[in-house]
């Protein structure tokens, strides 16, 4: 059932922080000189270890113990786990475990994936709506070539039509020049002369 996998993939999972742990150990006994620190975190993992064994008996691994995978306290499963990961935070192992890690990046390109469709968003809005404003614009031009007289806040919207189309395609070489080898060349070069000490 999906209870039984969820324990048994724990308890798998532990196992595998602890022989982790382990050979941390080991290779922190070999290059260390003094070992009152390592005795202690070696009685720790000695202790922890030997709570998880009855639960590695039901995954077969050690076959003194006859128990049953349902007979598993889930309390006590969570309280080896959060030991276990304790001990690994204190070790200097940095995730408590590895889950963390892919949800880390899961986290991360979701966030990205978001910030990404927002600037489309935020871009395909805006080219819409210059491209509303150039056709208002040309409307309006097309009026006063059949001898209409514009108002004021008319000949404003037209005069910043034309702002916004001066300033479109720079803006726009501006932020493609970059994406290409030749525009990197040309950007940090121009750094490079112009903030000599930037890099």
């Amino acid at each position: 059932t999906k209870v039984e996998l969820r324990r048994r993939l724990a308890i798998t999972q532990l196992d595998l922080d602890l022989e982790r742990i382990c050979l941390y150990l080991e290779r922190e006994i070999e290059q260390s000189t003094s070992l009152g620190l390592q005795k202690q975190l070696v009685a720790e993992f000695g202790l922890l270890d030997k709570q998880l064994q009855p639960l590695l008996a039901i995954l077969g691994e050690v076959p003194d113990y006859n128990i049953v995978i349902d007979d598993i306290d889930e309390s006590e499963l969570e309280i080896l786990a959060k030991e276990i990961s304790e001990l690994k935070v204190r070790l200097g192992f940095g995730m408590a475990n590895q889950m963390d890690l892919t949800k880390g990046l899961r986290d991360f390109w979701e966030e990205s994936l978001g910030k990404f469709k927002e600037g489309v968003d935020f871009y395909v809005k805006g080219t819409k709506m210059l491209f509303g404003d150039v056709v208002y614009a040309m409307w309006l031009f097309k009026r006063t070539t059949q001898g209409y007289t514009l108002k004021p806040r008319e000949v404003r919207t037209i005069r910043r039509t034309l702002k916004d189309i001066l300033t479109f395609f720079p803006a726009l070489i501006i932020l493609i020049i970059p994406l290409t080898p030749f525009g990197h060349v040309l950007v940090f070069s121009f750094i490079q002369r112009f903030y000599p000490d930037f890099f």
